[in-house]
């Protein structure tokens, strides 16, 4: 016998409406106030910050600041080294936080670090500006002195130059390169080109001390404490022969002028021109020196007799003269075909302002006039390398 199954009554469904939470009316309320809470929220912070007034980006003052940095390389360059190390330094500094600046979204603040590496790049670059500015006139300074000392010396150079013989063209070309350098020297002084400055004055002192030194040992007898002491004995002893009414001459060889005494005092001057090669002492005939010694007038020339309008023939050479002759051709100083020389004058058709006789002593014509009508037979002529004379020049 089967059991019969039991049927479940069926639960009755509870209705759709019923399962609807229940209206209320105040949190809707509450939720629309919050809606329109949280919108005024958002409108008002985006006008906030749509109205904030964000610090800008610094581009005008980093531009500026690069500016000054590159004009300081241009400027300074290697004249304010550390400086413009500092100002480099600085506008790394700088880069870096302008990059940062930027790329930030939202800026509230300035970044002070990026101020305060604008600042130290300008004011390093000026700082290194001034500095170079300061070297750059020291420089200038300093080479314009020594372009005029250089000048003033080569100057001083120029009358013994002048008067050397042609063959020496040693110190002729040295005072040739340096006339060259200095002139390069005062038109880079005048342009500010302090490099150029300094290499031509650099070349124009190694061409004067070279000029210096061939001088110094060419005219070596002119600075002999020895020979100085005898060539002023000479002139004091013919100067005094002048008094008592007389007259007596005196060439002075270096600075290459005729001086006529009467009475003891200078009565007139007169320039000359001397041997080729005139402040050499004199070896031999034909060596172009002029002779050093106190001689006298031995015959006044003219009228046809002399074919250099004037002359005063001395007696050279004189006894001593052929005694240092003979010494020095025993010490081999002298060839054994070449004589003392001879027909030493003191003539007219001077004033060339060169050194061009044999070794005669040659005067303006006017010159000779005066000293022809002044001398006589018998006259001191006394021949020096140089002395000190009441009213000469040395």
């Amino acid at each position: 016998m089967t059991k019969s199954r039991r049927h479940a009554v069926p639960r009755p469904l509870a209705s759709r409406s019923s399962a609807l939470p229940a209206t209320d009316p105040g949190r809707r309320r509450r939720r629309r106030r919050l809606a329109w809470f949280l919108a005024i929220v958002f409108v008002g912070a985006g006008v906030g910050l749509a109205l904030y007034p964000y610090p800008p980006v610094p581009t005008v003052e980093v531009e500026a600041a690069r500016q000054a940095l590159q004009a300081a390389r241009g400027d300074a360059g290697p004249l304010a080294p550390d400086p413009l190390r500092k100002a480099e330094t600085a506008a790394v500094v700088m880069e870096r936080l302008y990059a940062y600046d930027r790329s930030r979204w939202v800026r509230f603040t300035r970044l002070e670090g990026l101020d305060q590496a604008i600042l130290e790049v300008r004011s390093h670059a000026a700082e290194a500006v001034v500095e170079a500015q300061g070297v750059r006139a020291s420089r200038r300074q300093a080479g314009g002195e020594e372009y005029r000392r250089l000048t003033a010396e080569l100057s001083g150079l120029q009358p013994q130059v002048k008067f050397l013989p042609p063959k020496e063209r040693g110190a002729r070309s040295a005072f040739a390169r340096a006339e060259l350098a200095l002139a390069q020297a005062g038109n880079a002084l005048r342009q500010g080109d302090l490099d150029l400055l300094e290499q031509s004055l650099a070349d124009a002192e190694a061409h004067v001390t070279r000029t210096r030194d061939t001088l110094d040992t060419r005219y070596q007898r002119f600075n002999d404490p020895q020979w100085r002491r005898k060539w002023q004995s000479w002139a004091d002893a013919t100067v005094a022969a002048s008094r008592g009414g007389k007259v007596s001459i005196v060439v002075h060889k270096l600075d290459r002028r005729v001086y006529l005494f009467r009475n003891g005092a200078l009565a007139a001057k007169f320039d000359a021109d001397l041997g080729r090669n005139a402040l050499a002492h004199k070896v031999a005939a034909g060596d172009g020196a002029t002779p050093e010694g106190r001689y006298h007038v031995t015959e006044k020339r003219a009228n046809g007799s002399t074919q250099w309008y004037k002359a005063l023939l001395l007696n050279y050479p004189n006894a001593e003269d052929l005694k240092n002759f003979q010494a020095m051709r025993k010490r081999g100083e002298v060839p054994r075909n070449r004589g003392p020389g001879g027909l030493i004058e003191i003539h007219g058709h001077g004033g060339k302002d060169s050194n061009w006789t044999d070794g005669c002593v040659a005067v303006h014509n006017a010159a000779m006039d005066r000293l022809f009508a002044s001398v006589p037979v018998g006259t001191p002529v006394t021949i020096v390398g140089t002395a000190r004379l009441a009213g000469g020049d040395a």
